[in-house]
């Protein structure tokens, strides 16, 4: 006959090695990773200025252009959704140094001055042409031809600086005449003023010339040569979120080894970045 303590004690002994192999078990499970650091959970919020096709702009009221679809699939691989903030270009920086955004994606180009205070993940490549009108006499095919005359740009644009020192140490110092520059919001606004003749060119994003030029053949014309001030584009991130930006970086990276990023930018016909252009960048990243 069976001993009733026995049982009990054999069924007690039974449950404690249960209990210890789903503590095992619940131990050995990998740790879940943690979110990344966005400021709405879940969700990676896009500084970018809609009103500068082909990068970005609305289409039907709907984000579209290059950098969203861009940063669409970054945000997927992430497995972040994307939201996109409507923002003057010449605010974009002032706004992720707030905290407005988690990144900005808007045909930002890199420059020295922008890397002391952001980090970049370079994606594209770029350079500045002069547009004119159709019809115009004055047809500049560089800078060293605008010395006296009116240039119209977007307001914030990283060319204004070189375009400025251009002028002193070029111009106004072989009595040639200043170069007067014009700053508008958006780079429609500058199209506008050459329209009218408040300036005589329009400095601008030699890939947006181009756009314009598909659009409108017969009213404008891109008449420099070669590409003025080539520069790369890149992701903007705050330094202090090191996380979200070796998310980015690891995640573009994924896009360039699997095609997609390729494929993109081809749809584009935008300039891709080599490795050697990501380097010269992310090195110097704080």
């Amino acid at each position: 006959m069976l001993d009733p303590s026995r049982i009990l004690s054999g069924l007690c002994a039974a449950g404690t090695v249960a209990a210890s192999l789903l503590l095992a078990s619940a131990t050995m499970q990998p740790a879940q990773a943690a979110p990344l650091p966005t400021i709405k959970e879940g969700t990676l919020s896009v500084g970018s200025d809609l009103t500068y096709p082909p990068f970005a702009y609305l289409k039907d009221g709907v984000p579209a252009g290059f950098d969203v679809e861009f940063m669409q699939a970054l945000s997927k691989r992430l497995e972040l959704s994307s939201e996109f903030i409507d923002t003057r270009f010449a605010s974009l920086i002032t706004g992720i140094r707030a905290n407005h955004f988690d990144v900005v994606a808007s045909a930002l180009y890199v420059t020295p001055e922008r890397q002391k205070i952001l980090n970049f993940i370079p994606y594209l490549k770029a350079g500045s042409s002069l547009l004119v009108l159709k019809d115009a006499t004055f047809r500049p095919t560089g800078e060293a031809e605008l010395c006296g005359k009116v240039v119209g740009s977007m307001q914030g644009a990283s060319w204004l600086p070189k375009l400025k020192k251009f002028s002193d140490e070029h111009c106004a110092a072989n009595g040639l005449g200043a170069i007067e520059t014009r700053e508008f919001d958006t780079d429609a606004q500058v199209t506008q003023a050459l329209r009218s003749r408040s300036i005589d060119v329009e400095f601008m994003d030699n890939v947006v010339a181009a756009e314009l030029l598909k659009k409108f053949p017969n009213d404008y014309e891109v008449t420099s040569k070669d590409l003025i001030y080539p520069v790369l584009i890149g992701v903007a991130v705050s330094p202090q979120n090191k996380d979200l930006y070796g998310a980015v970086s690891e995640a573009f990276s994924k896009m360039r080894q699997d095609g997609s990023y390729a494929a993109l930018a081809e749809a584009y016909a935008m300039p891709t970045v080599s490795d050697a252009d990501i380097e010269s960048v992310t090195s110097t990243a704080q």
